[in-house]
């Protein structure tokens, strides 16, 4: 990894040693909610965010987050329901394979103990019995919001005791909000989309790179082929299977 993609950079390691009071004073951008707050691990988390937008009660799109993560980054999502447990023992432990920083959620989760036993770092609104499905359309990687605050993709996250804040980097948020890149260069505005719409853009007839078996412990595997449909601005086509747990 580069600074390019601020993932393991002199530039996280530093963030990491400064508490978020200290960053929020010295000009974060902005800041989350105080009731998305550290539910466990027991270490500062910063690294740059993959955002994750969920339909209510469905958390697929956690999935493939996880399937298709860079290690350091710091999953960012957006649940739009705390009545669900989004986010449980089985995702922890594939986000840990993968190499994953943490997680912060607009949402819940459960198998909280086995959380902290695992000491996986987790900002959420708190804890939830009810599971979900994992059917419905979502994104990944696109613009969204977290604890009330706009979160864009690759945004240097920083997480403590104290709260979560959000720093400046060198990306333009408003092209990363706004566009995708095609396979052939040409580009697609999101807001000719829904997020339920956009589904997951991937490069024309590009694999997304699945976890084997051993590091999701049981819980099956995801197969999505995304249809880019340049001509006449078609909408992207998601098309799924999943057994997952």
């Amino acid at each position: 990894m580069n600074d390019a993609n601020n993932t393991g950079t002199n530039l996280t390691e530093r963030l990491r040693a400064l508490d978020t009071a200290t960053l929020y004073e010295a000009g974060a951008r902005s800041t989350m909610t105080p009731e998305v707050r550290m539910l466990s691990g027991d270490r500062r988390l910063a690294g740059p965010a993959l955002t994750v937008m969920c339909h209510p009660g469905d958390n697929l799109m956690i999935h493939v987050a996880v399937a298709s993560a860079q290690a350091g980054a710091v999953l960012v999502a957006q649940c739009h329901d705390a009545g669900y447990g989004v986010w449980g023992e089985v995702l922890t432990v594939a986000a840990l394979a993968r190499g994953i920083a943490g997680l912060v959620l607009d949402g819940s989760v459960r198998d909280l103990g086995a959380i902290r036993r695992l000491g996986f770092p987790i900002f959420a609104r708190g804890t939830a019995l009810r599971g979900t499905t994992k059917s419905a359309h979502g994104a990944v990687g696109v613009f969204t919001t977290c604890g009330g605050a706009p979160v864009w993709p690759g945004d240097l996250i920083v997480a403590d005791e104290s709260g979560i804040v959000l720093m400046v980097t060198k990306l333009n948020p408003s092209t990363a909000a706004t566009n995708t890149i095609i396979s052939d260069g040409s580009r697609f505005p999101y807001d000719c989309y829904s997020s339920a719409q956009i589904g997951l853009i991937i490069r024309q007839n590009a694999d997304l790179k699945l976890m084997p078996a051993r590091e999701v412990h049981g819980s099956g595997s995801v197969n999505l082929a995304v249809e880019a449909g340049l001509a006449g601005r078609r909408r992207p086509r998601l098309y799924k299977s999943a057994a997952l747990t």
